[in-house]
């Protein structure tokens, strides 16, 4: 089985990222994931999204029934200025609450409709959503390799590939159409699937995708730092292990005039100091640390020079264009969720994208060059 644990992907992408000395700032400790992972600034919409397996001491938020985020901000060299109490509001009324991060919100937008194993599933899979990028373009057949995560145990009964499940059905996905985007599903029913056996206490299911062979294209979830790791779909009935919260530092925080946030400083607790505290590891020991998430990261394929491409209207309403491409060969849309809505290959130094169909709010524009890739903001509305 090729798996990676969240420690190994996050060190060996922090490895190369040193290697290349491409760091701006530190990436978020193990446990919090920052999305967009890559060029989050502090005028846009982020996501925190941490991992309660992952924190410190191991555990503390396991049975948590809510999770509550204890926040402050950098400004400059000082750390945790314009406090934001767990059991308080944010300067812009918001709560500092987070909410289950569960199937359906999955990073690589791996969606599946789930009531328990017993019940039928329809899991579906978007190929342009799933890393690494284009891993499933142009396949004619999708299969799902998958197990079950059983007592707490991952990758369980597992079905390979090209097997068939205890009953015989294969896991071959079929093609669907869904607002202009081709996906592929399969529905069935865990239980009957992988033989689950009367005592198991089954959690999530485990999956990767392919294009009929390991050879031929794979798609799986991707990592805050970019990186390719197994999907995990959680039943509802099950406790959730991961929670986020939604915010606009400017906004969130009660920052004075001209002050510019360089990083979110937090902790998290279930929903009082004495109800468990989910902090940081430190490395190599058994302490615990202040989790700190870094805006505008500046990743290992991002070109650091500021680009000249010309972008307008922004706000956009219907029709997005942007000029003067020089060395661009291909033009992807983002949220800031880090997910490629639209792609457009640049065959001139000019394009006009129809934007119509994406909701209100802030996209990135990433622009593919043979010297990296660049990035800019826009606003629909």
């Amino acid at each position: 089985m090729r798996k990676f644990t969240f420690k190994k992907l996050y060190v060996m992408a922090a490895a190369i990222l040193f290697t290349l000395g491409a760091f701006a700032q530190e990436l978020p400790q193990e446990g919090l994931t920052m999305l967009p992972f890559d060029g989050a600034t502090p005028d846009m919409p982020i996501s925190l999204v941490l991992d309660v397996r992952a924190t410190c001491p191991d555990s503390a938020l396991f049975n948590a029934d809510s999770v509550m985020i204890h926040s402050g901000v950098t400004i400059g060299e000082d750390s945790w200025q314009y406090v934001v109490d767990f059991d308080a509001m944010g300067a812009n009324g918001q709560q500092a609450k987070l909410i289950p991060f569960g199937p359906g919100a999955q990073v690589g937008n791996i969606t599946m409709t789930p009531i328990s194993v017993y019940d039928q599933v329809n899991v579906v899979v978007w190929p342009k959503w799933t890393c690494p990028a284009g891993g499933l373009d142009g396949a004619d057949s999708v299969m799902m390799h998958s197990g079950l995560e059983i007592n707490g145990e991952a990758w369980q009964k597992v079905v390979d590939f090209d097997g068939a499940g205890a009953n015989g059905q294969r896991p071959k996905m079929v093609p669907i159409e869904y607002n202009g985007q081709s996906g592929w599903m399969l529905s069935y029913i865990p239980a009957d699937f992988y033989g689950v056996e009367e005592g198991d206490t089954v959690t999530a299911i485990n999956c990767v995708f392919n294009a009929g062979s390991w050879d031929a294209g794979e798609g799986k979830d991707i990592n805050h730092d970019g990186s390719c790791t197994d999907f995990r779909l959680q039943f509802s009935n099950a406790m959730p292990y991961k929670y986020s919260i939604t915010l606009v530092p400017n906004d969130f925080y009660p920052i004075a005039e001209g002050d510019v946030i360089s990083a979110i400083n937090c902790v998290f607790n279930g929903g009082a100091w004495d109800a468990g505290e989910g902090k940081a590891h430190v490395d190599d020991s058994e302490d615990c640390t202040d989790f700190t998430a870094p805006l505008e990261y500046i990743g290992v394929f991002e070109n650091k020079e500021a680009h000249t491409f010309k972008l307008y209207p922004n706000p956009v309403g219907d029709i997005l264009n942007i000029s003067n491409l020089v060395d661009v060969n291909r033009i992807e849309i983002l949220d800031v969720s880090g997910r490629v809505i639209l792609t457009e290959d640049a065959v001139s130094d000019r394009v006009s994208l129809n934007v119509s169909q994406l909701t209100n709010g802030i996209y990135i524009v990433s622009y593919h060059t043979t010297n990296g890739i660049k990035t800019s903001k826009f606003i629909k509305e």
